[in-house]
């Protein structure tokens, strides 16, 4: 798991430049040079405005996001957003290509990768 935070810790490890201790991300360096452990487990995030979908429709007078609050946590095996304004969840096999919303029948699932995103943000 790689995200866009690891490409400028990348870019200082090639060149020499010792990264700030409060920067965050990895350097994608051993990757590239065919180390293969993995950087990180799970990627986590949140987002302010979220794309008005079928699954989202609009709630706002803005026609393509809504403003709301929603966090997300990507692991090798799963891809789990929670909407918390709405209190609503949805999760993803990453191998399904985002198709189908299998949360209901992975209740332990969305629970552990919840349970990751109060204790990232401090919510609990």
């Amino acid at each position: 798991l790689v995200a866009t935070v690891d490409l400028l810790p990348t870019l200082l490890d090639y060149v020499g430049v010792p990264a700030p201790a409060d920067l965050r991300g990895h350097s994608l360096r051993p990757l590239i040079e065919g180390e293969s452990r993995p950087l990180r487990d799970a990627i986590l995030g949140s987002m302010a405005h979220v794309r008005v979908s079928p699954r989202r429709p609009r709630t706002g007078t803005n026609p393509i996001v809504n403003s709301e609050r929603a966090y997300w946590v990507r692991t090798p095996d799963w891809h789990y957003v929670w909407y918390r304004d709405r209190d609503t969840q949805e999760l993803y096999a990453a191998k399904s290509g985002l198709e189908a919303d299998v949360a209901a029948s992975h209740p332990e699932v969305t629970r552990q990768l919840r349970a990751r995103i109060e204790a990232w943000e401090g919510l609990r």
